[in-house]
């Protein structure tokens, strides 16, 4: 008859099954019912492993990855600068292949303005969403000069203004862009229709988003000190420079203090 071997402990119970000879009935229902337990416990089943589906990622997948290269970008541009970063940088950070990265932004330079195209439309889109609420235009001018300054001033956001102030010289282009439209164009089209609708005494939305973004920003003292964090320093400095802004834009009738 043939009878299975218990393995001793310690060893491995997939290779420790050994037979004796002997007359073999395999039809046999003792055989079967003596040894199918001990078959199940020492014959492990077979681990079904599913196919990897062939083909590209999908596109939600693709702009996830494309979104997760273009902050690692971003990183990696203010540590080193644009000369001194490398794609390998970026895949590294990214946690993705360096052929990923070429794949999908071809050279160093698409991928730095690739960079500065999505950090300015994330600004825009933020800036866009607060002018669509409904707020009066003294309430809402004070609310983008406080958005403006807590945008510019967090740590990161910073950073990048650093950056593309440093790479100016290489892309004179994209500092165009920064003040004609990429970042400013929401405020550019509010303060059109303020002045469109008789509400506000604006000659040139244009150069007023302009100015009032670098009011509200802080210009050159932004770079230099430390950002006012304090609410109630914030708040100060808001409707002092909201109060300056109103009163000279704003029709007397507009102004509600």
């Amino acid at each position: 008859m043939l009878t299975l071997v218990e393995p001793r402990i310690g060893q491995n119970r997939n290779t420790s099954v050994s037979f004796r000879s002997g007359p073999l009935n395999r039809e046999s229902p003792s055989y079967m019912k003596q040894n199918a337990a001990k078959l199940a416990s020492v014959i492990a089943p077979e681990k079904r492993v599913r196919a990897r589906v062939p083909g590209r990622p999908t596109q939600q997948n693709a702009l996830r990855l494309r979104e997760i290269c273009l902050s690692a970008a971003l990183d990696e541009f203010i540590r080193h600068g644009f000369a001194a970063a490398t794609i390998d940088g970026v895949a590294r950070r990214a946690k993705a292949s360096r052929n990923t990265v070429y794949r999908t932004f071809r050279d160093k330079e698409t991928l730095f303005r690739a960079v500065h195209r999505w950090a300015l439309e994330g600004r825009q889109s933020d800036l866009r969403k607060l002018l669509q609420a409904d707020h009066p235009p003294e309430e809402m001018l004070a609310l983008v000069i406080e958005k403006v300054y807590v945008d510019s001033t967090r740590p990161r956001d910073l950073a990048m203004t650093r950056l593309f102030v440093a790479e100016g010289v290489r892309f004179p282009d994209l500092t165009d862009s920064l003040f004609e439209k990429s970042l400013f164009e929401p405020l550019i089209e509010y303060l059109a229709d303020l002045a469109r609708r008789g509400i506000a005494d604006i000659e040139d939305p244009l150069h007023a988003a302009w100015d009032l973004t670098a009011l509200a920003g802080g210009g050159v003292l932004m770079l230099l000190k430390k950002p006012i964090t304090h609410p109630a320093e914030l708040r100060a400095r808001t409707q002092r420079l909201a109060k300056l802004v109103t009163r000279g834009w704003l029709h007397p009738k507009e102004i509600q203090n």
